[in-house]
């Protein structure tokens, strides 16, 4: 299985080396993969920085996600929310913006059953990442 685990702290770390462990194709996901590498001090309880790890576990490979900074990618992309729950939505769709995301770009796909296909975006994002060679890129939805 394909995984991406966001973070690369202590929890983010551990859960990806034992998914790698168990076979699945395991990335972590940062805002900055080169400042993340450039870090030289160690964390803040203690762990060493991220490029000492990574050399520990070549098979997971770090890389950029563009979620939270949306800027990072010119023009009109999407960003998608689904779930049962309307106020927690909204709560999402509230801190999406105060990510940066404009409120046209957030698309609310309904009931829970739809994140199921936001999960298979990740296959896809992989796929276009090793062909573009970058991870700053997104998905444009434009209705007629």
């Amino acid at each position: 299985m394909n995984v991406a685990v966001l973070g690369t702290g202590m929890v983010g770390r551990a859960l990806a080396a034992k998914l790698a462990d168990l076979g699945h194709d395991a990335v972590v996901g940062t805002r900055d993969v080169d400042e993340t590498l450039a870090r030289a001090d160690p964390g803040p309880m203690g762990h060493p920085p991220y490029a000492v790890w990574q050399a520990e576990h070549a098979n997971v490979h770090l890389v950029p996600f563009v979620m939270v900074e949306p800027s990072r990618v010119p023009g009109d992309h999407a960003v998608f929310v689904a779930g049962e729950d309307a106020a927690a939505k909204e709560m999402v769709k509230g801190l999406l913006q105060e990510f940066g995301w404009r409120d046209r770009s957030i698309v609310d796909l309904g009931g829970i059953r739809a994140a199921r296909g936001t999960e298979m975006y990740l296959p896809l994002w992989l796929s276009l990442w090793g062909a573009l060679g970058s991870g700053d890129f997104n998905i444009a939805v434009l209705p007629a």
